[in-house]
């Protein structure tokens, strides 16, 4: 009996080395090789979703996207018909996908439909869908998965998708909402998707970014430019580019310029905690910028994500510097033309 339990070990083992060695976590097709799997998840091995697994030790360190990866490159490794659409097909894409998307893993898959119990997994049911290789796992095309994300999810997430999907294709907004335009020609939810595509700016770095613009275009803020480049005031020769720049006009006309800046959480290591001297070091670097920043005299306001949840004090943080909240703009208006 003891010979088989560490023969069953050194299998299971093996398996999660040659997940590991493509990035993803293990689905083991042997009801045999689950239980082992599971016997072992207390201590050494976590099973994020039924029938998937990793190491404890390696699981802890990857951040969220990293984490849904692994487990839908095991879900394709062990249902190989499967493709994933939506804001999982996105994520495979390359795109930014804001956390709130990343609960469930949406497939189209023959025979199926609906959510299974207990799981994370929703099955979704399209006419004439093509679909793509990328990253080993079996897709969307990028332009039906940018335009399913519009259609369907909240403004905020979908300018987050929509501003990555401009960015890596190398296209302005005019470009953008042309092929937004194209591509969802008689669809559900057009009117919304195309109103997401008029706010696109492929400046924006990061989904963080992209979220923050949105809460100032749905409550009326004045928007700011992106990516400015101001120059630093101790060492002429370099030069800063900051995520937000206002340039509030006043009485008298007088002008206020403040600067906003996204910090993600990733820069200074898993949740913000500084594991190595690297990160460490750049945390360092940030705020010797900052400090070169403010000697121009501007104000300097920092969001996180954390601020992205709670409006009350993002409204507070805005207020702090002059920037008050305005007509609110409906993100649900049908565009002129468009539809």
């Amino acid at each position: 009996m003891e010979g088989r339990q560490t023969a069953a070990r050194a299998r299971a083992e093996l398996l999660l080395n040659e997940a590991e060695k493509q990035g993803g976590c293990l689905a083991p097709a042997s009801s045999a090789d689950r239980r082992v799997l599971q016997r072992l998840c207390k201590d050494e091995i976590v099973e994020p979703v039924p029938g998937v697994f990793a190491r404890r030790s390696r699981w802890q360190t990857l951040p969220a996207e990293e984490r849904m990866l692994g487990v839908m490159r095991g879900l394709a490794e062990r249902h190989p018909t499967w493709i994933f659409c939506g804001s999982s097909a996105a994520l495979i894409h390359g795109l930014d996908v804001p956390y709130s998307l990343l609960h469930s893993i949406h497939v189209q898959a023959p025979g199926h439909a609906g959510r299974m119990p207990e799981h994370p997994v929703s099955f979704h049911s399209y006419r004439n869908v093509e679909a793509e290789c990328v990253q080993g796992m079996m897709v969307t095309p990028f332009w039906r998965t940018v335009c399913d994300c519009l259609l369907t999810a909240p403004f905020s997430e979908a300018l987050a998708v929509a501003d990555s999907a401009a960015r890596l294709q190398g296209l302005d907004r005019d470009e953008f909402v042309s092929r937004v335009t194209k591509e969802t020609i008689r669809r559900h939810g057009r009117a919304g998707a195309l109103y997401t595509a008029e706010w696109v700016d492929p400046r924006a770095e990061n989904g963080g970014e992209s979220r923050v613009r949105a809460y100032l275009i749905e409550n009326g803020y004045e928007l700011p430019e992106l990516q400015v480049e101001l120059r630093d005031p101790v060492d002429r020769h370099r030069v800063y580019r900051v995520d937000f720049f206002w340039k509030i006009k006043r009485a008298g006309n007088r002008v206020d310029k403040v600067i906003g800046e996204f910090d993600g959480l990733g820069k200074y290591g898993r949740d913000g905690v500084l594991a190595n001297g690297l990160e460490a070091r750049k945390l360092i670097d940030e705020r010797q910028r900052e400090s070169h920043l403010t000697l121009l005299g501007f104000p300097v306001l920092r969001f996180t994500f954390h601020d992205l949840v709670a409006p009350g004090w993002l409204e507070h943080l805005l207020a702090s510097v002059g920037l008050h909240p305005g007509v609110r703009r409906s993100v649900d208006r049908p565009l002129k033309g468009r539809c």
